[in-house]
């Protein structure tokens, strides 16, 4: 992106090399490991030949990439695990590019391929990383541990909590950054509201049914190694909206995000 080379005329190979490979799984490379060996030259780096085979012979298809930005309150700030701590220093603030907002906040901006969440699975994962090996397997131990302690220790934290809203911006508003959609008065419609506050034209506004624990955006139909959430969900809707959106499939070039709400910890 940063050297303008159209990415439209890219190919991009993939080997799964991470815990639960959702981006190797979707694009139809399975979501385990490289055996090991993979790269050793005295073997003639036979396992990425046998890839670089494979990728040669692979369909070409396109993948959205968003760009996520998220802008803290006044009091709000970014932490990051190091050293099994939650830290920000000046080194994160310059790697992340994180400024400082005229409000006294924060604001990072990160590009997105797969999926990124709010409340209870962020918990998870944020536990996870304090911890994480170089095995697979220890991994997803870590993974579980950390999911069965956020459940029945840890108290919840409710999207309410997090979130105000979910609004579209208008159709015709250019935007050279995802960080330029937090300016006011760009907003054209509505997807719901936490609270149950009318509008400025006295009407209900679109209220997130329930108090969800988490809310998940996914830009692919695979999660936590394999999971096809979107694919299970099709009983409850989120919102009073249309319940057609309950048998949409899931495509990750269509220039969607789908949006999950779990009310409860168990369910998710």
């Amino acid at each position: 992106f940063k050297a303008g080379i159209p990415v439209d005329r890219v190919g991009l190979g993939t080997v799964p090399f991470g815990t639960g490979n959702d981006f190797s799984n979707v694009t139809g490379w399975g979501t385990k490991g490289a055996p090991l060996g993979f790269l050793k030259e005295r073997q003639g780096f036979a396992g990425l030949v046998a890839y670089v085979q494979r990728w040669l012979q692979a369909d070409i298809r396109p993948y959205d990439i968003w760009e996520v930005s998220v802008r803290t309150h006044s009091a709000g700030s970014f932490r990051f695990v190091e050293n099994g701590k939650k830290v920000c220093t000046s080194s994160h603030m310059e790697r992340h590019k994180i400024r400082s907002t005229a409000g006294g906040g924060q604001e990072m901006s990160k590009y997105m391929c797969n999926y990124f969440s709010l409340g209870l699975d962020a918990r998870v994962g944020i536990g996870f990383d304090k911890s994480r090996r170089k095995s697979q397997l220890q991994n997803k131990g870590i993974y579980a541990w950390e999911g069965t302690k956020k459940l029945l220790f840890k108290k919840k934290n409710m999207v309410s909590n997090i979130v105000d809203r979910l609004s579209v911006l208008r159709a015709n508003e250019e935007l050279g950054k995802a960080r330029d959609g937090h300016d006011q008065g760009i907003e054209d419609a509505q997807v719901f509201t936490t609270s149950s506050a009318k509008s400025c034209d006295d009407s209900l506004e679109t209220k997130l049914l329930g108090n969800p624990v988490n809310l998940i955006f996914m830009n692919i139909p695979s999660i936590s190694g394999g999971l096809n959430l979107w694919n299970w969900s099709n009983r409850n809707m989120g919102t009073d909206g249309p319940r057609d959106l309950l048998q949409a499939g899931q495509d990750f070039a269509d220039g969607k995000l789908e949006c999950l709400a779990y009310r409860t910890a168990t369910g998710f």
